[in-house]
């Protein structure tokens, strides 16, 4: 039986799943929940707001952090 994990990365689909050894098996939806939009576009949302934060380009790579982190959060 596979172990399923939430689990936030930068850039990273947010569901990962083990086998029983505990080693990586994929880093995607299951697979009895491919088609299933709702589920697939929260998570996607989720992983777009931890990844919000991070400047990434060519020459920086750091945490900034939210401008207004109370204000980000109560808007959604």
């Amino acid at each position: 039986m596979n172990i399923i994990k939430i689990f936030l990365e930068y850039q990273c689909y947010p569901i990962w799943i083990y086998n029983e050894q505990g080693e990586l098996v994929d880093n995607d939806l299951v697979e009895e929940l491919k088609g299933e939009d709702e589920i697939d576009n929260m998570l996607l949302e989720i992983q777009n707001i931890y990844d919000s934060p991070f400047e990434d380009n060519a020459i920086n790579f750091e945490f900034k952090g939210f401008s207004n982190e109370k204000a980000y959060f109560l808007g959604r």
